[in-house]
Order: structure tokens, then C-alpha cells, then sequence
């Protein structure tokens, strides 16, 4: 067992709640020169421990030296404390000696800093470690002691005389309690004294290989000093070890709750109701922005708050008991804010109305909740945002439209006034969390029925149900389809066509700054060749040749800016699919031009590599662009943290009757474990991202009876995305030989037996 990293510690912590002991001892009762010395002879032990620990920890040997000068103050300390103890509390021994004790002890500091390594070595040229204790520590091996010891040693001999004289007048007092006990006193102090004196001395000319051993033998000092004030030591060694005790435990625990606070960034806050006044952890000034303080006004807090979100946060504050769980804004100027959620509690009974909790900040949930609401009210078809307990959360306009209420009306109904299952009388009940489903799991399309607010007949609807990570919960996306007018949709078009429009206008408002970035250099052009026509018909002779040049110039940089916004539009429009055979290296194309902005922002470098010529695939154009744009995007957001040059390589071949479309960054990296799982809804790396993009990607690709797949060598590595298209003359094939065989069934006699029947 290591005693030397146990009895040190120990003997400092005592020392330390020694002099804590006699010093409030000093302050709260007579004002006693005893307990003074006491003390400072407690704290300069305590001092002397943790350098001679540090000396016996030290790999160097100007460590050692270093450790050693300077333990030599608390020792000169301590020894002069002693010596005054004596004199003034028993007002025994010389004064001559007394004085000639402090003096030769305060004038040993002189060669222990001007003279050699310290009092003690001339030189340490080398340290040695050897076991003590159970424990390897360091002492000099290869020194050379100072003549100045001398020094030392005459001091010793003066104090030890001083002792020596002042037992003797103790013995020549009337016997009482008092009397035995100060003689016992000072011999102790002798004995240590005598033993510490005799130790440092064979250590320093290498009678004994161990280290200095001061703080120990004068812990015994201190005891034998304390006995006389406090009527025995046992009771103040008692007391110090509870007191370290305690200590210890509550510095363990501070220790451990801000760990913790720091590893979950999480800020710690407490109110007390009577005063007003707001305690704030280092964490919580940060989310409030405010320099770190111990306290500060309730008003002055709430000053940082937006005007509206000020009486939420003090109506909680203010509460008798119970708990408190809001929600606000913290301004941080220049137009920012902050969300933060608070949580606390008051203890039932609490007389002194303090209230305590924590601080989290929920800005990137928040903002990643705002995206997805405007995306759901941005979406033509009707959706429903639903909460656990079945009351709508929010819904868009198409939905307020579809059941005939106003659009604030719709939030908190119970979805079971929207729509049933078919054949359901409206008792369905809703016993449990998502009780009131329709008969279907989470994430498929079933029949339901829709009320309308005018008792209408009920509405056919196709719902499909998807979860959707909400405000701290697990709310439920019910996208819905009127089957009035469109009869053959079918479940599999409803579930790719809706997911692939919310997640285009998601991606049009994310490019929305890249894209009026690119519109701004045609119009710039358009305003420059207009500018610069006028000026050559204003001119004395009208140069028409020029005149002509910046028309055509004109008319090019229009067809420019109209074809952006073409295909912004194309992105946005909401139409049903419509699969035709089409040109994949044309879309890509597309893609790259609509692309040119932003990438030239983020200085990304695209490639295309297109083997050509590809063959005609079949599909969608417009959802195979957004693929393609998706993949694009999560390549250049997975080299953001890469300083320039960055690269993106789109690849397109063919492969016997499909195209291989890869997308490659250099870029974070995909871990093993995670290449399937980004395809999952909601997984995402991204601090702002819903973790939709790849999921929808691959939504589209089934639906085009084609697959997605990624590759990674490892994080730090990059990644490549593919994605596989059948061509259309493959589909046509199928077509083609599923209709033969369906003409072959047709004329084939009634009653004839199919191959394979009997």
C-alpha cells in the first residue's frame, strides 16, 4: 500500500483543520496570542507536508532543491511559533535563549536562498528513487551538504536548550494538573524536535536512504501544543478527521456535479423567492450572456428576455411549490436569440422559497422545429402534425380547407373529430399513447374517413402515418389524400410523391441564398448591357453595331435567369409522377448549374464525369434531380470542416440494362456501423439537419424500382453515395413481355389448366 500519497495528505488536511480549529477559536472568543501561534504553526506544517510531498514526487533534481528552499520558511515559521508558544503561554525559559532561538531560525533563510541548492545541499547534481512506505520516492543521490547546516544545527541546540531550561523551571512549580501537563508538553516538543533534528541530518550526509520527515514529527509538536489548550488531543484529532471527513466528501461531490454540468453543458440555477435575487452557475451566464457573477437581480435577468417571454418565466418562478418547466428567448443582440429551457423544483414545505433547476439550450431543436413546420405549411397536400395524447399540433392550410375549419381552429382538436377508419362509428378509444390509430402500423397508408365542420358526407382520405421527433417528444405527420378525385393513386405514390415534395421545398429553402445569388449576376447583366446600350445611342453618332451586341447580351442573360427559375419551380411544383424515358446526364446537368452559386460559395470544386453516351432511363426527371442534389449537398456539408481545395466527383455509366449514378467527397466519412443507418428517417450528423434527405432518397429510388447504397473506407476517409436506374428500354421489356403473357392467358380455353397446374 502507498502510505507516502495516504499519511501526507492526512498530515496537511490535520494541520489545516488545526489551525482552521484554533483560528475561529481566536476570532469568535478571547482574543488569545495561543491559539495565534498554534494556528500559524498548524498552516505552516500543513505547507511543509505538501512540499515535501511534492519533493518526493520531483524526476529532476533542481525540483528536489527547489521543493526543499522553500519548505524551509513554513519551517522557519513553525519553529519560531513554538518557541513563542512556550515563552508566552507557560511564561517559563530564557528570554535571552528565547530570542537567540528566533533569531538564528529567521537568519538560516539567508544561505538557504543565497547560498547553494538550500539550507541543507550545496548541490544535488542527481535523485534516486527508493521504495519507503510502499511507495518509491525521490532523494538526493549524488549532493553535497552545505557548511551553512552549521546554522541549523547551532538553532536546534538553541531551542533545544531553551525546552530544556524551561522544563527545568516548570519542575521547581507547585505539582498540580497544570503543571504535569506542560511538562509533559514540552518534553514532548523536545523529543519531536530532537528526533526531527537527528532524522534530516543522517538523511542530508546519506546515513540513511529516506526522505525528510519534518511534517510528520511536528504534526506530533502541534498535538502536544493542542493537549495543553484543549485538554487532551484526542478530542481535536477526532474533530479533524470529521472535519476532512466532510471535506473531502464535499469536495468529491462539487468535483462530480461539475464534471457533469460541463460534459452535458447543461447551466445550474437557483431563485430565492424572498430576496429576488438569481444564483447563476459559469455555464448559465454563458447561455445568458452575461460575464460570469455570483448573483444578481431577478429584474435584471429578466431584461434579457424578449417582452412576451417574460411573464411565462416569472409566473413559473413565482410559484408556491411544485414545478417549473418553461420555455423562453434570450436576446444577444444584433437581432439572435437563444432558446432555453428551464427545469426546477421546490421541495414541499421549503420555508426559505428557494427554487433551483437547471438551464439547457434547445436553440438547434427549435430551429430544426421551425424548418419543419414551415416545410409542412409550404406542402399543397393536407397535413396533420398530432401529438402523443391525439390533439393536433399544428396543421397547414390545405388541411383547414380539406375539413372546413379555419386554420387556427385546427390546433388542439382531437384528431379523432378529423378522421376514422372506415366503418368506425366514432367510439374508437384512445387508451394508450396512439390509442386512437386506425388499425394500421406507424409508417404505412390506410382508408380512413374524414368530418368535415359542415356535416358533409364523409370524405374518402388516404392517410399515411410517419413519426416525426417534436418538441422534445415523438409527434405523428398524418399526410392525407382526397380520394374524390384521384381514385388510383395508390399507397406507394402517396408515400414517395409527398415525402419527395416536403423534402424539396425543405432543400429550395436552404439554397434560397444561393439561388438569389446566382439570379443577381443575370440581372446584374441585364441593368450593365441596358446601362451601356443607352450610352451608345446617347452618343453624338449612335453606335448600332454596339446597340446590337448589348441587346443580344440582354436577351442571353435573360434566358439565363428564367431558366433558374424554371427549375426552381420544377423543384417546388407538386404534381403526381409522371415516368417517361429521360436523359440522366442532361439532369445532372441541371443540377450542376442550379448548384453554381452555392458551391462557389463554399468553394467546392464539382466534377462530372459522364460516360456517354448513357442510355435513356425511366423515371421521373425531376425527383432524380433532387437525389442527385441531395447527394450533392451532403457531400459539400461533410467537407465543411476541409480547408479549400474541395472536391465533388458526380460519376454516371452504364451497367448492362441499369445507370450507376456515384457522388464522391473527400469529406468525414461514413463509419462502418452507419453505412444502412443513414438511410433511416431521422438519423442525421448534422447539428441543423431532420435526418430526412437520404431516407427520402431512397423512398424515391424504391418507387423507381431502383436501390441506394454507401461506401466508406472509415471517418476521416470520404464516402461515395450510388444509386442504381433501370433504363427504360429494360421497363419496356418487362412491359412488353408481361402483356404477352396476359394475351396468352386471355386466349387460352376456359377450363384449360395453367403450366404448373394439375
Amino acid at each position: 500500500m502507498n502510505w507516502v500519497g495516504t499519511l501526507w495528505p492526512m498530515i496537511s488536511a490535520a494541520s489545516l483543520t488545526l489551525a482552521l480549529v484554533y483560528w475561529l477559536a481566536r476570532v469568535r472568543g478571547p482574543a488569545r496570542l495561543s491559539h495565534l501561534l498554534i494556528a500559524v504553526a498548524a498552516a505552516s506544517v500543513a505547507a511543509v507536508g505538501l512540499l515535501e510531498l511534492a519533493a518526493m514526487n520531483t524526476q529532476h533534481p533542481a525540483d528536489y532543491a527547489r521543493m526543499v528552499r522553500w519548505a524551509h520558511v513554513p519551517v522557519a515559521t513553525s519553529a519560531i511559533c513554538v518557541v513563542g508558544f512556550v515563552f508566552h503561554h507557560y511564561g517559563v525559559g530564557s528570554p535571552l535563549l528565547a530570542a537567540l532561538a528566533v533569531a538564528t531560525r529567521a537568519a538560516c533563510l539567508l544561505p538557504n536562498f543565497f547560498s547553494g541548492a538550500n539550507l541543507n545541499y550545496s548541490t544535488i547534481e542527481s535523485i534516486r528513487p527508493v521504495l519507503f512506505l510502499g511507495a518509491r520516492v525521490s532523494i538526493p543521490d549524488v549532493a553535497t551538504p552545505n557548511p551553512w547546516m552549521l546554522l541549523g544545527s547551532a538553532n536546534a541546540l538553541l531551542v533545544a536548550m531553551f525546552i530544556g531550561h524551561a522544563i527545568f523551571q516548570l519542575s521547581t512549580r507547585r505539582r498540580s494538573p497544570e503543571r504535569t501537563r506542560a511538562i509533559a508538553t514540552c518534553t514532548a516538543i523536545l523529543a519531536f524536535a530532537a528526533a526531527s533534528g537527528t532524522w534530516t541530518w543522517l538523511v542530508v550526509h546519506g546515513r540513511i536512504d529516506a526522505p525528510m520527515l519534518f511534517a510528520p514529527m511536528f504534526l506530533g509538536v502541534l498535538l502536544a501544543m493542542a493537549y495543553t489548550l484543549a485538554g487532551g488531543f484526542g478530542s481535536a484529532g477526532r474533530l479533524a478527521h470529521s472535519l476532512e471527513f466532510a471535506l473531502g466528501r464535499r469536495r468529491a461531490a462539487r468535483r462530480h456535479m461539475l464534471q457533469a454540468m460541463d460534459a452535458a453543458r447543461v447551466g445550474f440555477w437557483s431563485f430565492d423567492g424572498d430576496s429576488g435575487r438569481v444564483r447563476l452557475s459559469h455555464h448559465a451566464c454563458t447561455l445568458f450572456g452575461i460575464p460570469p457573477q455570483d448573483a444578481l437581480a431577478g429584474e435584471a435577468l429578466l431584461a434579457r428576455l424578449p417582452r412576451r417571454d417574460r411573464p411565462l418565466l416569472a409566473a413559473a418562478a413565482t410559484r408556491e411549490r411544485g414545478e417549473l418547466h418553461c420555455e423562453f428567448r434570450v436576446r444577444l443582440g444584433e437581432g439572435r436569440h437563444r432558446w432555453l429551457a428551464a427545469h426546477g423544483r421546490r421541495a414541499p414545505g421549503e420555508t426559505d422559497r428557494r427554487l433551483e433547476g437547471v438551464l439547457v439550450d434547445i436553440t438547434d431543436r427549435k430551429e430544426a422545429e421551425s424548418r419543419f413546420r414551415r416545410v409542412v405549411e409550404a406542402a399543397s397536400a393536407p397535413h396533420l402534425v398530432v401529438a402523443p395524447s391525439g390533439r393536433v399540433a399544428f396543421a397547414n392550410r390545405a388541411a383547414a380547407g380539406l375539413f372546413g375549419h379555419r386554420l387556427d381552429a385546427l390546433a388542439g382538436m382531437d384528431v379523432r373529430q378529423l378522421i376514422r377508419p372506415e366503418g368506425d362509428s366514432g367510439t374508437t378509444p384512445g387508451a394508450r399513447q396512439y390509442g386512437w390509430l386506425p388499425s394500421a402500423a406507424i409508417g404505412s397508408s390506410v382508408a380512413v374517413s374524414g368530418l368535415r365542420k359542415d356535416g358533409a358526407a364523409l370524405v374518402p382520405l388516404v392517410a399515411l402515418f410517419n413519426p416525426i421527433p417534436f418538441q422534445s417528444d415523438l409527434f405523428l405527420l398524418v399526410s392525407l389524400r382526397d380520394l374524390r378525385g384521384n381514385y388510383g393513386g395508390g399507397e406507394a405514390t402517396l408515400q414517395h410523391d409527398d415525402a419527395a415534395h416536403l423534402s424539396r421545398v425543405s432543400m429550395v429553402e436552404t439554397l434560397s441564398g444561393s439561388l438569389a445569388h446566382e439570379l443577381n449576376q443575370p440581372l446584374a447583366a441585364i441593368l450593365a448591357n441596358a446601362q451601356a446600350a443607352r450610352r451608345f445611342l446617347d452618343g453624338p453618332v449612335p453606335d448600332l453595331d454596339e446597340v446590337r451586341a448589348s441587346l443580344a447580351a440582354i436577351a442571353e442573360s435573360d434566358v439565363r435567369a428564367a431558366e433558374i427559375i424554371k427549375r426552381m419551380r420544377a423543384l417546388l411544383r407538386k404534381d403526381t409522377s409522371e415516368f417517361a424515358p429521360f436523359d440522366v446526364g442532361a439532369a445532372i446537368g441541371e443540377v450542376a448549374g442550379m448548384l453554381r452559386g452555392d458551391l462557389l460559395i463554399r468553394e467546392v470544386d464539382l466534377q462530372l464525369d459522364l460516360h456517354e453516351p448513357l442510355p435513356p432511363a425511366w423515371g421521373d426527371p425531376i425527383q432524380i434531380q433532387q437525389v442527385v442534389l441531395n447527394l450533392v449537398m451532403n457531400a459539400c456539408d461533410a467537407m465543411r470542416q476541409r480547408p479549400p481545395p474541395r472536391h465533388v466527383t458526380v460519376r454516371a455509366t452504364g451497367e448492362d440494362d441499369a445507370i450507376r449514378v456515384t457522388v464522391e467527397d473527400r469529406g468525414s466519412g461514413v463509419g462502418a456501423g452507419d453505412l444502412e443507418r443513414i438511410f433511416e428517417p431521422f438519423h442525421t450528423s448534422k447539428r441543423e439537419g431532420l435526418g430526412l434527405g437520404l431516407s427520402v432518397c431512397r423512398t424515391i429510388l424504391l418507387a423507381h424500382q431502383g436501390e441506394i447504397w454507401a461506401e466508406s473506407e472509415g471517418a476521416g476517409r470520404g464516402a461515395a453515395v450510388s444509386f442504381r436506374l433501370p433504363t427504360a428500354q429494360r421497363l419496356q421489356a418487362q412491359q412488353t413481355d408481361a402483356a404477352v403473357a396476359a394475351d396468352a392467358t386471355r386466349a387460352r380455353a376456359p377450363g384449360q389448366a395453367l403450366p404448373g397446374q394439375g
